[in-house]
């Protein structure tokens, strides 16, 4: 690996937390080995395209990296409902792309996320796209969902050498009574166990935030506390807490 560049940007209005700001340091590199990324995941960074980043944020620790190890993960009733109800879906691998599909299916998404959770107003500029999901400085899959041949979810999946990183994805917001965000995690946790990877990463998880809800109720899953990664059992109180705080 070697860096291009790297900064600490401006103070910004938190993504996760409108309430407060947020601090994030950057890396952009111009390629990156699968072992070299599986020290930067374990450490806490994140990637996006070349640029991997991490949170720095004065007094707020929330950001919370989470993993599944997949060896001990246990799907609910719940998540194996959701795998029988999305039977008709077709989940393909396929390398990153960029289309007339994509562009409408991803403006589509955060034109409802703008309404219904404030998130700032969509625009699409197809070379920061491109920067995030298709000039990758190391192996990257994209999913699509397709229900009857038409696109109603992508999502992007970093490869290291032991674990798969869920880097974004999007989906139809009509079809938000399939819980897609969930089968997304299900299927990469099968393609994770077909490759033989250890973990897959599932970026942040933030408590207060509605957004990622969904990732604690994948079990037992790790927390990193910036020293340590800590398994989170389904049956300790404090997890049982995490989960009724998250609720909606």
């Amino acid at each position: 690996m070697r860096d291009l560049y790297e900064f600490t940007a401006d103070p910004e209005r938190c993504p996760y937390l409108p309430d407060r700001d947020a601090t994030m340091t950057y890396r952009v590199v111009d390629e990156l080995h699968p072992d070299e990324y599986d020290r930067l995941l374990e450490s806490g960074w994140r990637r996006f395209g070349s640029t991997l980043m991490a949170p720095v944020c004065e007094g707020c620790r929330e950001c919370v990296p989470i993993r599944l190890r997949l060896a001990d993960f246990r799907p609910t009733r719940q998540q194996r409902r959701t795998l029988r109800a999305n039977t008709d879906i077709e989940i393909r691998v396929e390398e990153p792309t960029l289309d007339p599909e994509h562009v409408r299916l991803y403006l589509h998404y955060h034109e409802e996320r703008s309404r219904s959770r404030g998130w700032p107003a969509p625009s699409f500029d197809a070379m920061d796209y491109v920067q995030s999901f298709l000039a990758n400085a190391t192996r990257t899959l994209e999913l699509q969902f397709r229900l009857q041949a038409r696109l109603v979810g992508v999502a992007y999946v970093g490869e290291s050498a032991r674990a798969l990183n869920a880097i974004y994805a999007y989906f139809d917001p009509g079809l938000s009574r399939r819980s897609l965000g969930t089968l997304n995690v299900l299927r990469q946790i099968e393609i994770g166990t077909e490759r033989s990877k250890t973990f897959v990463y599932l970026g942040y998880w933030v408590r207060e935030c509605r957004s990622m809800t969904y990732k604690a109720r994948f079990r037992p899953h790790e927390l990193f506390d910036g020293r340590a990664w800590r398994r989170s059992d389904a049956e300790s109180a404090a997890d049982r807490d995490r989960l009724d705080s998250t609720s909606s």
